[in-house]
């Protein structure tokens, strides 16, 4: 096993636990997201899209350890990154060090996720 592939496994295991906390503490990430929760349906998103998806995809990796399982999680990383990338230039209030380092990861991830298996 190379460093390469070791490194995907960690993130994909950061992906899951991030889904994790999604689910069992919306709160948590809707005020990391800037999110308001008003009601049950606010934290019921925040579950499943923070959660149930980031579960799957990284859970998913893993399970499967197949390089384009990999890729496909890494593709995800490339749209978050370049979606977060195009709202701070659109908005540029948002260069916060908390969203620049979200940014930073999502970038090496999708980098690293997308490098080939040897």
């Amino acid at each position: 096993m190379t460093v390469v592939d070791i490194l995907k496994i960690i993130i994909s295991i950061l992906s899951l636990l991030f889904g994790v906390l999604g689910i069992f503490r919306p709160k948590a990430m809707a005020d990391f997201a800037h999110f308001g929760l008003s009601n049950a349906r606010g934290f019921a998103e925040i579950r499943i899209n923070f959660g149930g998806f980031f579960i799957a995809l990284g859970g998913g990796a893993i399970l499967l350890n197949d390089p384009e399982a990999y890729m496909l999680l890494g593709l995800g990383y490339v749209g978050l990154a370049l979606v977060r990338l195009i709202n701070a230039l659109v908005d540029r209030s948002l260069f916060t060090q908390v969203y620049i380092a979200t940014l930073i990861f999502e970038i090496v991830s999708a980098v690293i996720l997308l490098l080939p298996t040897t």
